[in-house]
């Protein structure tokens, strides 16, 4: 991995992007800032914690070429599109759901469909590409946009991702306006060849005692049409997630990218005084995927539930890192992760809990459960304290193992294959998170979307369900 790409990712197209995009002058300086900060921070160490399972060399920045945005930057509509023109992830997603508050779907290439209820839009919602909002809401913009800097990202690709980030989503939800029906939002990377790179940024903003469920899903459609590389793309992605004082957020990802991706992410919560704020990590697909999940929680009352669930594959890599941040009194998180692997596929799951000493009466828990579905298959887990307060409630737990013996004889007992057993357990496993996330119908259609994923030959959905249904535990 070079340390300075020599070829497209430069300096020059800062000036590049923003004069493209008419940006005002202080994000330029941002978009400056971080450059200069990125250069000055050193190369992720392949031998760190949070990277061995990540193959670095993997990825020559120096080969990567940045997509080229489209000026068009799409139409805005007054229905959600077609659920059949789009991937089936999304398709699955608008059928599932049903009613949607808001809708945006982008590619790597721009954005292509914008959708606000008008009644959310008279009440001063607002749901733009991130390249429009910083002109048409510039104070707000201005306003979040250069509070990143203040926190620090110890990942030179999320540095990257500020300085040249070239898709973007904006979403602000007034003060007091609560918002039950979720808002779907859609990345697809239809890159067409290897050693591409795509720069992301989500902005959410929600205001004081309002409430909003966002599901974010993240995807490459055309993965099945992208020739094999000793080299792979770059889908590097950068999420602030600001929670004012007595707001509540819901927020779910799916990761589904292909065999050719390099996956990067950073998701920032900033949690206010009583406000609550919900994270879903779903992960199925990527080479290599590099996630880091913190959370700040920032004044007294603050609280937050981490999720994640990731299924690995062939020879794919993941590594996740939760950092929950207490500097306040009086706040509560807690993170349940939980991860299966077959084949020779890999992960690193480290979680940090760190409370400040004046954050007293601090509540936090973490859990990380991983199921070994083959020989080749590894995963480790690394949880850490770091507490200098004395009245505290903290501890963690974590297992590693193969599915349990007496669960597979069950099912197997009912006519099944040990591999469909093993299969109809993995679901099973997993359905104890998504079940924890509060959003309806997220667990029926992450179960339809993951049980895809899982299952080649089972005899129906409904049967696989019901089954899995018996194992959670």
């Amino acid at each position: 991995m070079s340390c300075i790409p020599q070829t497209d990712l430069t300096k020059n197209r800062i000036e590049e992007i923003s004069s493209s995009l008419a940006e005002p002058a202080w994000l330029s300086k941002e978009r400056r800032l971080a450059w200069e900060k990125y250069i000055a921070t050193d190369v992720p160490d392949p031998k760190a914690d949070e990277w061995r399972t990540i193959n670095l060399n993997s990825l020559d920045l120096s080969k990567l070429k940045t997509t080229k945005l489209n000026p068009n930057l799409g139409s805005f509509e007054t229905a959600l599109p077609d659920g059949g023109k789009l991937p089936k992830e999304m398709s699955a997603a608008l059928k599932q759901y049903k009613e949607i508050a808001g809708f945006i779907w982008q590619t790597e290439k721009g954005t292509q469909h914008v959708y606000l209820d008008p009644d959310l839009q008279k009440k001063g919602v607002i749901l733009l590409p991130l390249s429009l909002a910083v002109n048409s809401h510039a104070g707000l913009a201005e306003k979040y946009l250069t509070k990143t800097r203040k926190f620090s990202h110890d990942n030179k690709f999320s540095l990257l991702t500020e300085a040249l980030f070239n898709s973007g989503i904006f979403v602000y939800i007034p003060k007091s306006v609560e918002i039950e029906k979720p808002f779907l939002l859609g990345f697809d990377f239809v890159g067409n060849t290897c050693e591409e790179a795509v720069f992301s940024r989500l902005l959410l903003i929600a205001e004081r005692n309002s409430k909003a469920n966002i599901v974010n899903v993240l995807l490459s459609s055309n993965a099945k049409n992208i020739n094999a590389s000793p080299s792979l793309s770059l889908v590097s992605q950068l999420n602030e997630l600001y929670v004012e004082a007595g707001a509540k957020l819901s927020y779910a990802e799916l990761q589904d990218f292909g065999q050719h991706v390099f996956y990067n992410s950073r998701l920032n919560n900033y949690v206010h005084k009583d406000a609550h704020v919900d994270n879903l990590s779903v992960a199925i697909g990527a080479a290599q995927s590099k996630v880091d999940v913190a959370t700040y929680l920032q004044e007294q009352g603050a609280n937050s539930e981490v999720l994640g669930v990731v299924f690995g594959t062939a020879n794919e890599c993941f590594s996740y890192n939760t950092i929950q941040e207490h500097n306040a009194p009086d706040t509560q998180s807690d993170i349940n992760f939980r991860v299966a692997l077959k084949d020779q596929s890999k992960s690193m799951y480290q979680g940090i809990i760190r409370v400040d000493k004046k954050a007293q009466k601090t509540e936090a828990f973490q859990s990380n459960k991983n199921l070994l579905l083959s020989n080749g298959a590894k995963a480790d887990s690394i949880p850490k304290l770091e507490i200098l307060a004395d009245d505290v409630k903290c501890s963690h737990g974590a297992t590693v193992g193969p599915v349990d013996p007496e669960q597979l004889f069950y099912l197997m007992s009912r006519g099944l294959s040990q591999k469909e057993a093993e299969e109809f357990v993995v679901l099973g496993f997993f359905n104890k998170v998504l079940a924890q996330f509060p959003v309806p119908h997220t667990l029926e259609w992450l179960q339809g979307i993951i049980g895809e994923t899982l299952c080649t030959q089972f005899q129906s959905q409904a049967e696989l369900k019901a089954e899995a249904a018996v194992l959670v535990k």
